[in-house]
């Protein structure tokens, strides 16, 4: 499955704006790993 058919597919599901952060290319990614993203409503 494709970033852009699993955003679609959350996206439909959840009824809501979706965002997927791959995190391999991001050069940030150890941060978010070690102290997370909370964005719960």
């Amino acid at each position: 499955m494709s970033v852009y058919r699993l955003i679609a597919e959350l996206m439909e599901r959840l009824g809501r704006p979706v965002d997927i952060l791959m995190l391999d290319p991001c050069r940030f990614r150890e941060r978010i790993r070690r102290e997370g993203l909370d964005k719960t409503p």
